[in-house]
């Protein structure tokens, strides 16, 4: 996990000796941050840890606790330490089936199962969009206008439909093929009993929902929002508890645990979402961040689509997409992706106007 915050005008941070030029700072082999200077005075703090220790949430607490002992401030919520807190049960009850992880045989010299990146593969691209306050209300109005109700949608269950949806038609998939929406579910409020405030820990579930891709081309993007809204819905402590059990067991057996998803398939979509946590409340005493982003890398497979907070809150959205070049091409071309970006060049005039030379 990597995250990158600009700041502006910065003097020192507290506890790091910097200079004008890059340092990388490893404070243990589970964290490295690195301090970029610029000569207009901004600043980029960047940082690095292993994903299995802690999730995003306690990733930006810890930033935000960071920059209030810079300014000598109590820290507002204190973090707490009680790994014990997520435990598999002794003895284990396996009560339900998970569809969202699976088990191998131990891999050797290997950090995961779905981290091994194939030979020849092909070049990606990523762009950025942005979806205003306005955008996002209209793209809710247009899943509560749609065939499919189940009532209250969320800004994520609309943005989260609405870019698998137009993935799924700009890569052609065939009507039969399995195409999985993976993304992460927050532990904090669905475990018994309630994790306190500022657990540190990674308290992610990792969904991989499955639906067929004619599916969601030929129906309204209501039909996937809906199946999006119903698996969250599902995934309570009973569910959650379970699928701890059953990856406890497994263990026991000197097995592996992997996602139930192929980040190089072409076909799945790996999804995040950042737009409750605390980002741009984050300030060394220089003011709130004026950027965040989230570095793109083949890591993370083919078909990447993160739902970030934007600078100016509210419910607008940083949407960064990455994929095939030939199906980016053709995202471009998407009526549903075109009626919600309408503002948006045509694609040769953003590649030439944000790709690198080589």
């Amino acid at each position: 996990m990597m995250k990158v915050f600009l700041l502006k005008k910065p003097m020192f941070v507290r506890g790091l000796m910097i200079g004008k030029t890059l340092k990388t700072v490893p404070l243990s082999w589970n964290l490295i941050q690195r301090i970029n200077i610029f000569r207009c005075g901004g600043i980029a703090v960047g940082f690095s840890w292993a994903h299995a220790i802690a999730d995003g949430w306690a990733a930006t607490e810890f930033v935000k606790a960071w920059s209030e002992v810079h300014q000598t401030i109590p820290i507002s919520k204190p973090p707490h330490f009680v790994s014990t807190l997520l435990e598999a049960r002794n003895p284990p009850q396996v009560t339900h089936s998970t569809k969202d992880y699976l088990s191998t045989e131990k891999l050797v010299d290997s950090a995961s199962v779905n981290n091994q990146i194939p030979e020849g593969t092909p070049s990606y691209q990523t762009i950025v969009f942005r979806l205003s306050t306005h955008q996002v209300d209209d793209l809710i109005d247009e899943v509560q206008g749609g065939p499919w109700k189940y009532g209250t949608v969320t800004a994520f269950e609309a943005v989260a439909a609405f870019t698998w949806k137009v993935m799924t038609e700009a890569r052609d998939l065939p009507d039969s093929m399995i195409t999985k929406y993976v993304y992460p579910i927050s532990c904090r409020q669905r475990w018994e009993p309630q994790l306190p405030d500022g657990y540190f820990g990674n308290a992610a579930h990792m969904s991989c929902l499955p639906l067929k891709a004619g599916d969601i081309k030929k129906n309204h993007i209501s039909y996937t929002a809906k199946v999006i809204h119903d698996d969250i819905a599902q995934t309570d402590t009973k569910y959650l508890k379970s699928a701890m059990d059953w990856m406890q067991i497994e263990l026991g057996k000197g097995r592996d645990i992997g996602f139930n998803c192929d980040y190089y398939s072409g076909a799945d979509v790996q999804s995040t979402s950042f737009i409750h946590f605390p980002i741009y409340e984050t300030d060394f005493g220089w003011g709130k961040p004026l950027y965040y982003s989230f570095p793109i890398q083949d890591l993370f497979g083919d078909g990447l689509a993160l739902v970030l907070p934007a600078p100016e809150s509210g419910r607008s959205r940083c949407v960064p997409i990455s994929m095939q070049q030939e199906h980016m091409k053709r995202l471009f071309e998407n009526e549903l992706f075109l009626k919600f970006q309408p503002n948006l060049k045509n694609y040769e005039y953003c590649t030439k106007r944000f790709t690198l030379p080589a």
